[in-house]
């Protein structure tokens, strides 16, 4: 199976080097996201760790036949499978950052603005 881009030989050696350091972000992305909310969003980015990975080594196993340059029509699912998953998880993550505005803060970020906001209310009640 002929592509458009299968005489360019000078890519694989970049896509051998970047796809390792590409797994690598995806799992400190999801591990970062994962620390910053509840156990629930936890288990879900476990869940999708565990589907992105094994749909990576499922595609992996095609690489002598995409060398080969023989048919592999199954490899695009697999790859459709990861990306989906990944984007459905940037997709929760971002709804759960918006419904807990305050998740991804510090305990001590969020003690100095209750103590900035109680002064600020304590000033107003004085003037009143």
């Amino acid at each position: 199976m002929r592509t458009w881009f299968s005489g360019c030989e000078t890519t694989r050696p970049a896509r051998r080097t970047l796809a390792p350091i590409t797994g690598v972000f995806f799992i400190l992305i999801v591990a970062f996201g994962a620390a910053a909310l509840g156990k629930r969003f936890r288990v879900y980015s476990i869940a999708t760790m565990v589907i992105v990975v094994a749909c990576g080594a499922v595609t992996g196993t095609y690489a002598s036949q995409v060398q080969a340059d023989l048919p592999t029509p199954a490899v695009g699912v697999w790859e459709r499978i990861s990306i989906a998953t990944f984007m459905g998880w940037i997709a929760v993550l971002a709804t759960a950052l918006l419904r807990a505005p305050n998740a991804a803060t510090t305990p001590d970020r969020r003690r100095r603005r209750a103590s900035a906001l109680k002064q600020r209310s304590d000033g107003l009640r004085g003037r009143a």
